[in-house]
């Protein structure tokens, strides 16, 4: 066994150092952010379409939805993916933001009823 190196030891992991006194985060909870969020100015407490729509960051089809008679929140909660698509809104990622808070404005409007 001449002219062969020696076998290199065994790998051994490093420890990692454990900080201490790291102050642990407190876990959220979900309901409990959304609540704090629709306290906080939700695009589904807006009281008009003009204000729901800025809240949204999607006032660009304020034009839109009045000229084909969605220009009240009652009416407007009522629209659907096909019905914004033949509407000309086509971008997906903007859809799925007015759907969300479609949804949540009708979850509001029942309890007030």
């Amino acid at each position: 066994m001449t002219g062969m190196p020696p076998a290199p030891p065994p790998y051994k992991p490093k420890k990692k150092k454990i900080k201490k006194n790291v102050p642990k985060a407190e876990p959220v909870m979900v309901a409990q952010a959304v609540a704090e969020q629709q306290d906080d100015g939700s695009p589904a407490n807006a009281d008009t379409l003009p204000e729901f729509l800025e809240m949204l960051g999607l006032n660009i089809y304020l034009e839109i939805f009045v000229e084909e008679g969605y220009d009240d929140l009652d009416v407007f909660k009522e629209l659907d993916d096909a019905t914004l698509i033949e509407m000309g809104i086509s971008k997906k990622g903007h859809r799925k933001k007015l759907l969300k808070y479609i949804a949540e404005l009708r979850k509001i409007r029942l309890t007030m009823c």
